[in-house]
């Protein structure tokens, strides 16, 4: 990622990044922003054990 330092972006796109791993991981789940808020409040520790849990939707390289 390009950014400049201290520039907003940076801890946007962390903000990003972590919304897309929470919405992932609700993929095909009944209320799914519900259960998006709730992981959204869990812990950076949290966040991390889940990431393994995610759909990884980049494409094969």
């Amino acid at each position: 990622m390009l950014a400049l330092s201290r520039s907003r972006d940076i801890a946007r796109f962390d903000y990003l990044q972590r919304q897309r791993l929470l919405y992932r991981l609700a993929l095909g789940q009944p209320n799914q922003e519900d259960l998006v808020n709730h992981l959204a409040r869990g812990s950076d520790t949290k966040i991390a054990e889940l990431s393994a849990l995610a759909l990884d939707l980049r494409p094969l390289e």
